[in-house]
């Protein structure tokens, strides 16, 4: 059974926190987050969770060690996060679009990431439109320019999702140009406030 601990107690945070309990095969030590007050540390304490507001320190200073972080905080802090991890012998799982680790789409490369001590997931919009390109890819191999729109809704959109857009455009751009090797690849993102607020589509 692996031990997961998540950082970031924001919308994405706390989305991992419902999914990971679900999982027969983890064990959810620790999610941490920066303020006492945050609407997620309230909502892991609501479903038994031990939590913390000390971020990354808080983890590893807890009464278990984690296997593996799961790191939903920003692009701006997960350099330090990566640090402070792999001082401390725990793989990370990278959810902001640093760049640092190695870019991971799991119908494309899973393999050849489940070794590395950084995963990078590229981005929400990495994700979703990374299978799809990867299979008109495997139709056409001369395809040398491909463009992937995503529109999400401002509802979902947290502070530091906000605050990673440059990060999330260039990371997409290159995890996509890499991965299928196109040579020039467009991200565009779209965040509508229309109400009810939107899926995600892409």
């Amino acid at each position: 059974m692996k031990k997961i601990a998540i950082l970031g107690s924001g919308n994405i945070g706390c989305d991992l926190l419902v999914k990971c309990l679900k999982q027969k095969d983890f064990k959810l030590v620790l999610f941490s987050g920066r303020h006492a007050s945050s609407k997620g540390l309230k909502f892991a304490k609501t479903l038994g969770v031990p939590t913390t507001d000390r971020s990354i320190q808080g983890i590893i200073d807890g009464n278990e060690k984690p296997d593996i972080i799961i790191d939903a905080t920003s692009a701006l802090h997960h350099k330090e996060n990566y640090k402070i991890a792999k001082d401390n012998g725990i793989r990370i799982i990278d959810m902001t679009p640093a760049k640092i680790g190695l870019s991971c789409c799991p119908v494309v490369n899973i393999d050849s990431c489940l070794k590395s001590d950084n995963i990078n997931m590229i981005s929400c919009g990495g994700q979703a439109a990374l299978p799809i390109c990867f299979a008109i890819k495997n139709i056409n191999q001369n395809i040398n320019y491909i463009e992937a729109v995503s529109t999400i809704s401002s509802a979902s959109a947290g502070p530091a999702t906000r605050r990673n857009i440059s990060q999330y455009i260039a990371s997409t751009e290159a995890a996509i140009s890499n991965l299928l090797k196109i040579e020039k690849v467009k991200i565009m993102l779209n965040i509508t406030p229309a109400l009810p607020p939107i899926e995600m589509k892409t």
